[in-house]
């Protein structure tokens, strides 16, 4: 008599290296509970597009028996309480050579695991397959990687060996494979994406003859930042900014960096003037929380020129969000001018790409520069928005591969330095 219960028949590999089309596909956040792993794994699965399973697997490696069953919400929700383990990750649905793929990248402790399986009709197709170059160790066969085991690693805070191996290993010129995981968390809950791309000055003149910038559309701007000697603010994770503007106003800005968004007081995060942003460029992102204010065109001269104090560039608000992060007894009017750095910016639409870059240059007193190119998406677009600006950018000859300089940081370095 032929066994007539369903199988599943799959291979599991780590991924040390995602490829960039990969970034590109939605995702789909997932969080599983188990309600017992032996004999059988009993688990309960929630998905964010509202459905909900319960799932009985067999225990095995190459082949399990697997019976699923659809869960109202409100069935899923009386289960959940039951599960004392538990794993969250974020899904993509890939097809490699033909075949289905599930990428899921682990969050959580687990932060730093992708994992990929592929699915096959039969266990000859299985043993038939080759990877491709970018799958990692296969762990079909070894039981840490079940999720069950997985829930159970998370749970006692021990990871798998390999996991610490593939944490290191970057996604160049992308994001970290180990950080990953935490950049797809923080997107729920920001509320915009800066794409950022620091360039060799060398590289100015032909970039723009590529891209079709002309320089004389730029707009002037002095930039002005605010911190001790020693620069204690920036070591509190604390940015005090103001700009002045070419035919517009100036404005001032307080920015937290980094913040966990969902770490942030609900009142603060509910102020009109207050935004997270995540910035992201090649090898790394910052998530920053900026609390903005709109200054008339004479506000910050007067203040350089000491014909107002510090403090009146900054809204109540601002002050507020000031005095809760700056290290104590360090008032706004004890700060230091740190600055200016003369900037050029230009937001312009190059032919062939259907988004708005934005070009700034950085010129620093010691004659020094940062070219910068950034274009802004919302959260749910950053993905496709960074593979399809990268691969424009690439198709133009601009050079993705060097190193990243942090322009605010730089101008810091510099200033308090000559304090």
């Amino acid at each position: 008599m032929s066994d007539s219960r369903p199988a599943e028949i799959e291979r599991k590999f780590l991924v040390p290296e995602l490829p960039a089309e990969v970034l590109t596909r939605a995702a789909t956040r997932l969080r599983q509970g188990y309600l017992s792993i032996e004999p059988a794994e009993v688990r309960v699965r929630s998905r964010d597009d509202g459905t909900h399973q319960l799932t009985v697997k067999s225990a095995g490696g190459l082949t399990r028996t697997e019976v699923e069953l659809a869960l109202t919400p409100e069935q899923f929700e009386a289960l959940w309480p039951l599960a004392q383990r538990s794993v969250q990750k974020s899904r993509t649905l890939y097809e490699v050579d033909g075949w289905p793929a599930e990428i899921d990248v682990y969050t959580g402790k687990l932060a730093g695991l992708v994992v990929v399986e592929i699915e096959f009709p039969s266990e000859a197709d299985a043993n038939a397959f080759t990877p491709p170059s970018w799958f990692g160790t296969e762990v079909t066969d070894d039981p840490r990687y079940r999720n069950a085991a997985l829930a159970v690693s998370e749970e006692n805070g021990a990871v798998p060996a390999e996991r610490t191996e593939m944490a290191s290993t970057t996604l160049d010129p992308v994001i970290p494979a180990a950080k990953l995981s935490e950049l797809i968390g923080l997107l729920d809950d920001v509320d915009s994406v800066e794409l950022k791309l620091t360039m060799p000055v060398s590289d100015r003149q032909p970039a723009g003859a590529a891209l079709g910038v002309d320089p004389l559309d730029a707009q002037i701007r002095q930039v002005y930042f605010f911190d001790t000697p020693d620069l204690a603010l920036n070591r509190a994770g604390l940015v005090v900014r103001a700009r002045r503007v070419q035919k517009k106003g100036d404005d001032s800005v307080v920015k937290l960096r980094p913040v966990v968004p969902t770490d942030l007081p609900s009142d603060l995060r509910a102020s009109p003037n207050f935004g997270v942003e995540v910035d992201a460029m090649p090898g790394g992102f910052v998530c920053s929380g900026s609390m903005k204010q709109s200054l008339g065109t004479k506000d910050v001269r007067r203040v350089l020129l000491g014909e107002r104090r510090l403090r009146k560039l900054f809204s109540k608000e601002q002050r507020a969000l000031y005095e809760a992060h700056a290290p104590d007894g360090l008032a706004i009017d004890d700060l230091s001018i740190l600055g200016p750095v003369f900037v050029l910016k230009l937001r312009f639409s190059p032919p062939g790409l259907a988004r708005k870059l934005v070009a700034e240059l950085w010129l620093y007193p010691d004659n020094s520069m940062i070219l910068e190119l950034s274009t802004k998406c919302l959260p749910a677009e950053a993905f496709a928005v960074a593979a399809e600006t990268r691969s424009f950018l690439a198709d133009h000859g601009i050079d993705m591969s060097s190193e990243q300089e942090t322009k605010t940081k730089k101008a810091l370095e510099y200033f308090a330095a000559t304090l």
